[in-house]
């Protein structure tokens, strides 16, 4: 069975870019426009992980990461930030499972999330 991956970005393009390079890599995706949109889905479609963008509208990466972190129905679910400014996640290190920087090469990627659902080799 497919691992699910949430993806979360207020871009469109970055959207669709991940979600056909998870897809090709085997994973299932689903995408979230915003903050908001990412807790909902988290609570309804339990991704095995989530690709989170920082800088968003209506509810940016960080606050739905303490909110899905918060929850203890939903706190084992890993999040990755990602974000063009990677530095700005380092704040708080235990949010996140992983940080990619924007643009993240789609094997770096693949790699991380990977190893955080337990698919590495």
């Amino acid at each position: 069975m497919a691992k699910i991956i949430l993806v979360v970005d207020d871009h469109e393009d970055t959207r669709e870019l991940l979600q056909i390079v998870l897809r090709q890599a085997g994973y299932e995706v689903i995408a979230a426009v915003d903050g908001r949109d990412a807790v909902a889905k988290v609570r309804t479609d339990c991704p095995d992980a989530v690709v989170m963008d920082m800088f968003m509208p209506v509810m940016d990466g960080f606050e739905a990461t303490r909110e899905i972190k918060a929850d203890p129905a939903l706190r084992h679910v890993p999040v990755i930030a990602h974000s063009a400014k990677p530095e700005s996640c380092t704040r708080d290190m235990t949010l996140f499972a992983a940080i990619c920087g924007k643009p993240c090469a789609p094997d770096d990627m693949v790699s991380v999330l990977d190893e955080i659902t337990g698919r590495a080799n």
